[in-house]
């Protein structure tokens, strides 16, 4: 068996060389190194993991979380769209060439008010 480039070891001997005390300094100092960036790593994939949780966990709630059956309308027109901040609920509704934004209580279905947008 021959000896490779890189291997100063005799063919038959199975032990390794003691390390210089330079590079064992070298060796303790990358140990240390990986563990503290291992650690980091995982305190950032728990903070990550519960940034995630917490931001599943909180859903949008309607004060009192009580909604009333129905809603009367004022008009005959077609809701577009809404959307609901904190306790009032925001309908936009087009009534033939009117728009209407209607604000009403979430809670009793009351009208709150109406804002008629128009064009100059």
């Amino acid at each position: 068996m021959t000896k490779s480039a890189f291997d100063d070891r005799e063919p038959g001997n199975a032990e390794e060389a003691p390390l210089d005390p330079a590079v064992l300094r070298v060796q303790s100092r990358l140990r240390r190194l990986v563990a503290g960036s291992t650690l980091i790593m995982i305190a950032g994939i728990g903070a990550l993991l519960a940034a995630i949780i917490y931001k599943v966990n909180s859903v949008c709630k309607v004060p009192g979380g009580n909604w009333p059956e129905s809603i009367a309308l004022e008009g005959a027109g077609e809701v577009r769209s809404l959307s609901v901040s904190d306790g009032v609920l925001y309908l936009l509704v087009q009534d033939g060439t009117t728009t209407v934004i209607q604000r009403m209580d979430t809670a009793t279905g009351k009208v709150l008010g109406r804002t008629t947008l128009t064009r100059p």
